[in-house]
């Protein structure tokens, strides 16, 4: 394989949706566009854009890569949320808007010679940084960052690359607020990155979360997720995944009144077959509807140019899984649309609870059973036990559950970032349920009405928003799932479950 050559070939998409801020000079050889933001310059891939606005007298001069959307204004775009921003007058009011905010952006906000560096609620818009010569460089990721200094990987990245949770999970990844490579870091959802000093400072939950109870809390929950649909489609041409799943059935019933515009799509892939309910459903369902079905097969062979090209624009890619579907999506998939993603509804859907009830959470270690092939690996031990000693306090004071932050702040901040930006070059993202006011409605509902698999209130959302595509199953099992759900049964009925399950456990760990 010459990956000279694998990355030659595709060097016009290399870095896509990433950006640099530096105090290098413009770099002017067409590999990035430049955009100067105080002594520092902003430099994105040629097609993409920052925009920089000077301070209204007594504001702030603020900078974005990325986008915002306001679901609340929907005739407002990118630079009159921006204006809206810059003309605070202080940092609090500036975070009273950021938490009306969707999107996928990273904000830099300066005054007075000093600069903070804020993202998106679920941090997908990621941002790594490390201070070099007196100066602070901030990024997309390590790998864009080593465009411009000298990035070297820690010992714990080749300590990673041959643990068995690396080789073995095609989805491995690590907490947020870490990275293997030396002296870089990365910043944790809900979290602000201050310059001066290299620190993170949380600024949400800042509120009590309330217990909501209302009959009508999934009547507003719905026509803000349709809100959030409408304000995405005034801007761009959409496209939307479709599955037989709650997260993927939401955002369609959301998009009822435009669906004859949007662009739906299945991938098959993991050895799908025709009959597989995530292909199956979304079939008969949209067929029903009067509307088209793209599945798009992403069981192709890779050339070995593509490979080269995929895991320096990433680093530590998962080529395996994630890449195999880029490849065969850049052959197919419509890049200049926006994908809508549903993923962000784990963090309402109790996805760290135990059998669908509340875990009790003592310690750092409680974290660690759960995602327990972390356990062994230092440096996520050590990044979890700081999370956990700072956000403990936090969750408890506001009444967020800290099994709910913990999805939130590192799944969504890690997992699901990780996959938004080895995408970045094929296509935009937008995460609805990326919008602190939803989640918020949605969480302070009771448990109950958010487990799966029945999921009350995401039923209820959908029967309101286009009741007809209820006609369709959410989540059937296969037949193979049919029969792993009986074993399961069985096994929790006679008391053996946890047995099992944690033997399983530790023969993996040991492997």
């Amino acid at each position: 394989m010459n990956i000279a050559n694998g990355v030659s070939r595709f060097s016009g998409l290399l870095y896509k949706r990433q950006f640099v801020l530096s105090k290098y000079p413009p770099i002017c050889d067409g590999r990035w566009s430049c955009n100067s933001f105080g002594d520092y310059t902003i430099y994105t891939h040629p097609d993409d854009k920052s925009i920089v606005l000077d301070a209204p007298r007594g504001g702030f001069q603020v900078a974005m890569v990325g986008y915002m959307i306001d679901p609340y204004s929907d005739e407002s775009d990118d630079e009159d949320i921006l204006l809206e921003i810059a003309s605070q007058d202080c940092i609090a009011g500036v975070i009273a808007v950021l938490k009306k905010i969707s999107g996928r952006f990273v904000l830099f906000l300066r005054s007075h010679g000093k600069i903070l560096v804020f993202h998106d609620p679920c941090g997908l818009k990621s941002v790594y940084y490390t201070g070099c010569g007196g100066n602070v460089f901030v990024g997309s990721s390590p790998g864009v960052l080593s465009e411009f200094i000298d990035v070297k990987k820690s010992e714990d990245f080749s300590h990673y690359l041959s643990t068995k949770y690396y080789r073995s999970d095609r989805e491995n990844w690590l907490p947020s607020g870490m990275s293997l490579f030396k002296n870089v870091m990365h910043l944790v959802p809900n979290h602000y990155l201050d310059m001066a000093t290299l620190s993170q400072h949380r600024y949400y939950p800042d509120r009590m979360l309330v217990d909501n109870r209302e009959e009508d809390l999934a009547v507003t929950s719905a026509e803000l997720l349709r809100a959030l649909m409408k304000a995405a489609r005034r801007r761009y041409e959409l496209a939307i995944p479709i599955t037989s799943g709650w997260d993927s059935r939401l955002l369609f019933c959301a998009s009822r009144s435009f669906s004859s515009e949007n662009f739906y799509y299945t991938l098959r892939y993991r050895g799908m077959d025709s009959n597989f309910p995530d292909l199956k459903v979304p079939g008969k369902m949209l067929s029903r509807l009067g509307l088209k079905h793209h599945v798009i097969d992403c069981n192709k062979d890779v050339p070995g140019s593509f490979i080269g090209f995929y895991e320096r624009n990433a680093p530590l890619s998962h080529y395996d899984d994630w890449g195999k579907m880029a490849y065969a999506m850049m052959l197919e998939y419509p890049m200049e649309r926006l994908c809508i993603k549903g993923n962000g509804s784990g963090i309402l859907k109790c996805s760290y609870y135990k059998r669908n009830v509340l875990r009790k959470v003592e310690s750092h270690y409680d974290l660690l059973n759960i995602i327990y092939k972390w356990k062994g690996l230092n440096y996520a031990e050590a990044a979890i036990r700081r999370w956990y000693s700072a956000t403990a306090p936090v969750a408890k004071y506001y009444n967020f559950h800290i099994l709910d932050l913990l999805y939130w702040e590192h799944r969504m901040g890690s997992w699901q970032s990780q996959s938004q930006l080895e995408w970045g070059f094929l296509q935009e993202t937008f995460t609805p349920f990326n919008h602190r006011p939803l989640l918020e409605s949605l969480m302070s509902s009771p448990a109950f009405c958010r487990l799966p698999p029945e999921c009350p209130v995401f039923r209820d959302m959908c029967t309101y928003l286009w009741e007809d595509a209820m006609d369709f199953p959410v989540n059937p099992l296969s037949k193979k799932e049919r029969i792993n759900s009986k074993a399961k049964k069985l096994l929790c009925k006679i008391g053996a479950y946890e047995s099992i399950r944690n033997l399983r456990n530790l023969v993996l760990e040991g492997r």
